[in-house]
């Protein structure tokens, strides 16, 4: 995915972002900051206040921003939110002066940085300390968001991260190779990655069923039918087939020698049909030889 992309493409992906987010964005609770608002923050706030030229620091406050702009930009996690908020701002301080300081002296250690930001502080794992290294650094290094290692790292398709340091490590060399190919920011990486990966995530629903060769009994045509209605069109359309009549016959059969082991009568068919919500199957019953 990322391999065949050309300098255009990229440069029209990255122009479609503010189109994304407006999508995304919905109504916020009272007291609480909209999508557009967070991303405001992280992109535009926090770089001109925190990055490593205003030797600001953070407080928790600020560093709650990022994890709801996080949250609501990507994988929605709120256990987070409580473990963020028992950090105090002086743990905060302490843990971020340090790694900053390690990362001035070792720019191209940003594992180890990230270690340093992590390990002090509750709810910080390798993800929320790149977000946090990157604004520090927004000119080198790279927030490990989902969207940009699908996009570097597995080719666009779905993957289980672990979010760990090693992962970090795979971007973070992936995503330089890229931007040595395609001329962008990290910044401009992270939201055209995120374009491309939102926009295919929103046409793989519409190919659902009309890939090339699918059997039609496995399209469903009304995508307004509930859970309960898809799973009895389905059953009804196998039990029409072949290997439908196949079923119902083996669950007759099943049915009839567990009865036997019982000693119990056994039904008509049409009335074993009615138990196993099957239709039933007419038999020709033998005549009768007269003697």
């Amino acid at each position: 995915m990322a391999s065949k992309i050309t300098q255009s493409e990229f440069e029209d992906a990255l122009s479609r972002y503010p189109v994304i987010i407006a999508k995304m964005t919905k109504q916020p609770k009272s007291g609480s900051l909209s999508l557009s608002e967070l991303d405001e923050f992280r992109y535009q706030t926090a770089i001109v206040n925190f990055n490593k030229s205003t030797g600001h620091t953070m407080d928790i406050s600020d560093v709650e921003k990022l994890l709801e702009w996080k949250m609501h930009h990507g994988t929605f996690r709120p256990t987070l939110r409580k473990l963020v908020s028992s950090n105090s701002n002086t743990r905060l301080a302490s843990a971020t002066k340090s790694a900053f300081e390690h990362y001035a002296r070792n720019e191209h250690d940003v594992s180890g940085t990230l270690e340093m930001l992590s390990k002090p502080l509750k709810g910080i794992g390798p993800a929320a300390a790149s977000l946090l290294l990157s604004i520090h650094d927004p000119q080198n290094v790279v927030y490990f968001s989902d969207e940009l290692y699908k996009f570097l790292c597995s080719n666009g398709k779905k993957i289980t991260l672990r979010y760990s340091f090693k992962e970090y490590k795979d971007l973070s060399r992936e995503a330089k190779i890229f931007m040595d190919k395609i001329k962008c920011t990290p910044i401009e990486l992270e939201k055209a990655s995120y374009v491309l990966i939102k926009e295919q995530e929103q046409q793989q629903p519409q190919r659902m069923g009309h890939s090339e060769g699918a059997p039609s009994s496995l399209i469903i045509e009304n995508s307004s039918l509930s859970n309960d209605e898809k799973q009895q069109s389905k059953k009804s359309r196998n039990l029409q087939s072949g290997s439908g009549n196949k079923i119902l016959g083996d669950l007759k059969s099943s049915e009839i020698k567990k009865r036997k082991r019982h000693k119990s009568p056994v039904g008509s068919s049409r009335e074993l049909s009615q138990e196993l919500d099957v239709p039933s199957i007419k038999t020709k019953r033998p005549r009768k030889k007269l003697n």
